[in-house]
């Protein structure tokens, strides 16, 4: 094993490895490690940073061998299996033919555990849920109403995970759940349920609570001290935790669980493998989950793909005792499934139909046409002029230019607005109607080079006072978490004067009088400039417009997923600047991180 020392040593030279994981080899060999074994503990901490939980033995094999170096798995087995500091108690773990950090297995063994529940001890009786569900649902129809059966599968599972695209009513289905689980509870208990709603950033903390807000109105059915049960002011997942500076564990876990009956956690795609456990590690065995989400966007920015992992069931049917309980609450005429199936399978439900996009709709066909893979299909749409909520631009000079125009014009409304002194809630709201999104944060295409131009554009058309620098009317987004100022990473304020006239930034806050949240310069986390974001950092958002760019073919290795999530971020009209080759590309390359969590809730029958 001498050679693998050379190995090593030229992947570091050549800069294949990052000094992160190039330390955790040296680490691993002051402990005794050989260096094979110390190259195989490099290679599955650049793993983390490509977002894998995990090292596949085949994956290290393919990744070697693509660096020139003779490869055979037969040989890594053994001597990972033979090494005395691969194991349960050591640094890596060698378990289902992958290769683990520690702390990663643990994770995922803990998280499989926690979401392969079975249903609650004392679920809710059908004949008490039929009549309230036929209240707020309406009777049963020939066609599966599957809002209707999320509602009621949450009255018998302790952990239900609920999949929609835009526009399937993931927040309307899950505050009909919440009227339904509520009265029951009131009913049969004699009062209701502790609740809490979380999502992973401000942003879409914030989105939850004005949509749960929203739906709460349309609950005229329900009696008033149903609807006052139903909490609108959400949290983030950290500050719900309780996050103790300079540490990585939380003020809330196994020995100090939160005191919730009941958890909805929004935007479930966004959150990582170390999160969701820390999460899920937080709540007693007594409290009802709720998870809600998109498993066809983006994955988290840390390792794992949670939700697309649960999500790997969802089509695997529902077992034959769910059904009887579903048919008995009248919520669906269901047929069941096999009858040994992964017990996670019980635990899901997928919303099918589009209230917002529908057969008409450019925007819902576009994105079905992507999330399918077919790229053909997608340049057709984006070329049929019968829809006129998308368009589409080849890439070149004049597009570029089209596209900083088109911004300068959107930015302009807010700008005008904060000008004449009109209420921030309204410039905010105005803010949000546009929004451009791209794929790389470097260079021409790049997020830091187009804001840039955007700022210089803004200042030579007298929008803004600074052609570089902070002045009113800039937009930030915050970079990185600071709990003592509530700010979290992908929080957008905008530099104004209060009243006083010193320059601050102001954020939207539910928990103000005219909904901001002023901050000092100084005091702002790491943040940039936003007028332009890139599509991860949208996650969690809606725009009423949504103006996209892809680079050039070859430039980028846009994904799937990464032009879905784009798609999908707008209500009424999506534009898409590229060259059709990038466009195919991108339909045609899914992400697929690597874990082991779906073959760990696969064997949980």
């Amino acid at each position: 094993m001498s050679d693998w020392q050379n190995v090593l040593t030229q992947l570091r030279e050549q800069e294949h490895l990052r000094s992160l994981d190039w330390h955790f080899a040296k680490f691993m060999q002051s402990l005794g490690a050989e260096p094979a074994i110390a190259l195989a503990a490099a290679l599955t901490s650049k793993a983390l940073s490509r977002g894998d939980s995990c090292l596949p033995i085949d994956m290290l094999c393919a990744e070697l061998e693509s660096y020139g170096v003779d490869c055979e798995s037969s040989e890594w087995e053994r001597w990972l299996n033979e090494s005395s500091l691969v194991g349960a108690n050591q640094p890596l773990v060698f378990d289902l033919q992958r290769l683990y950090l520690n702390r990663y297995w643990q994770y995922e063994r803990l998280l499989a555990e926690r979401l392969a529940v079975s249903p609650v001890t004392k679920g809710f009786a059908p004949s008490k849920v039929k009549p309230i569900l036929n209240r707020l649902f309406g009777e049963v129809s020939a066609q599966t109403d599957w809002q209707r059966v999320a509602a009621a599968q949450a009255c018998q599972r302790q952990l239900l995970v609920i999949s929609g695209g835009p526009g399937t009513g993931k927040t309307t289905t899950v505050t009909r759940l919440l009227a339904l689980i509520q009265e029951l509870a009131i009913k049969t208990q004699g009062h209701s349920l502790e609740v809490a709603l979380v999502a992973p950033t401000g942003k879409a903390a914030a989105r939850l609570s004005d949509s749960i807000a929203q739906a709460r109105l349309a609950l005229s059915s329900s009696p008033a001290e149903v609807v006052e049960a139903i909490p609108y002011h959400t949290s983030t997942i950290h500050r719900l935790l309780g996050v103790i500076p300079g540490r990585s564990q939380f003020v809330h876990n196994a020995h100090n669980p939160l005191l919730v009956d009941l958890l909805v956690v929004d935007e479930a795609s966004m959150i990582d493998l170390s999160l969701m456990t820390h999460l899920f590690d937080a709540l007693s065995a007594d409290t009802k989950v709720i998870l809600l989400g998109d498993r066809d966007q983006l994955a988290s920015v840390e390792a794992g793909s949670v939700l697309a992992d649960i999500c790997e069931f969802i089509d695997a049917g529902l077992s034959p005792s769910l059904v009887d309980y579903l048919n008995r609450c009248g919520a669906a005429s269901l047929i069941a499934g096999s009858e040994v199936l992964p017990v996670v399978a019980d635990n899901l439900v997928m919303l099918r139909k589009s209230y917002r996009f529908n057969e008409r709709s450019g925007i819902g066909q576009l994105a079905r046409s992507v999330n399918q893979g077919n790229g053909e299909r997608a340049m057709r749409y984006l070329n049929d002029t019968h829809f006129s909520d998308i368009d589409w631009r080849a890439l070149s000079e004049q597009s570029y230019r089209y596209m900083l125009e088109r911004c300068t014009q959107a930015c302009s409304v807010y700008l005008k607005m904060l000008r004449e002194g009109q209420p921030l809630k309204n410039v905010f709201q105005a803010f949000h109607q546009f929004q451009l999104l791209v794929a790389l944060r470097q260079g021409d295409f790049g997020v830091e080079g187009i804001n840039q131009r955007l700022q210089r554009q803004l200042f030579s058309q007298q929008l803004l006072d600074e052609s570089s620098g902070w002045c009113s009317g800039i937009p930030v987004m915050v970079q990185a978490n600071d709990h003592v100022q509530q700010l979290y990473n992908g929080d957008i304020g905008i530099f104004a004067k209060n009243s006083d006239g010193t320059l601050m930034v102001a954020f939207e806050s539910a928990e103000t009088e005219d909904g901001i949240r002023w901050v000092l310069p100084a005091r702002l986390p790491e943040h940039e400039i936003a007028f332009a974001m890139t599509v991860h950092k949208s996650q969690g958002s809606e725009f009423a417009e949504v103006l996209m760019l892809l680079p050039a073919h070859g430039g980028a290795n846009p994904t799937r997923e990464l032009l879905y999530t784009g798609i999908t971020r707008a209500r009424n009209h999506f534009s898409l600047i590229c060259d059709e080759p990038s466009l195919k590309r991108a339909c045609a390359h899914r992400t697929k991180r690597r874990s082991g969590l779906t073959q760990r809730l696969a064997a949980m029958t």
